[in-house]
């Protein structure tokens, strides 16, 4: 059996051709490439802080019913009253507040958030080589042609095989 005459050695012939223009290319690569990096910090803490704080006076009241010379006395957190009838027929009553501050210790929340954003950014360039002789023009073909050279065989390939692509096809659909 003749290769070059069937089927198969036709796709090989084509395969070997393509294969060698894959493997004579050749492209210069210039590399330029940036890269970032952003590091976004969140620290969220609650501090609770003693503090001394002044409050109101609590409202407080109290009553006492006595006879006419007998002395009353009544007492709060905060005042003492004494009070009587004098000889006279009039009433003798005496307030005094006591000394000092009424206070509490109260928590107080302190919130802190701090929020922080880092970015770094890393930058690659290619450095620019003189060339003592530039490229000779069959260099220069050879880099230009390459994937027209690759699209050419493509279709060619399909063009040799469009009977079993085209059955290929209605079969898919």
């Amino acid at each position: 059996m003749d290769y070059r005459k069937s089927r198969f050695g036709q796709l090989a012939g084509i395969g070997i051709l393509i294969l060698g223009f894959v493997l004579s290319a050749c492209s210069p690569r210039i590399i330029h490439e940036v890269t970032t990096e952003t590091k976004i910090e969140y620290r969220d803490s609650l501090v609770y802080r003693d503090s001394l704080v002044k409050v109101p006076i609590p409202l407080e009241k109290d009553q006492a019913i006595v006879h006419i010379g007998d002395t009353s006395h009544l007492e709060t957190s905060v005042a003492q009253s004494t009070a009587y009838i004098g000889g006279d027929g009039f009433l003798h009553h005496q307030l005094e507040n006591k000394k000092g501050e009424l206070s509490t210790v109260a928590k107080i929340p302190i919130h802190y958030l701090y929020t922080g954003v880092t970015t770094t950014t890393k930058e690659t360039l290619t450095k620019e080589v003189k060339v003592e002789k530039s490229l000779s023009w069959w260099q220069k073909f050879r880099l230009g042609a390459f994937w027209w050279l690759v699209i050419l065989s493509v279709g060619l390939l399909i063009w040799t095989f469009r009977k079993q692509v085209a059955a290929l096809i209605k079969l898919i659909i």
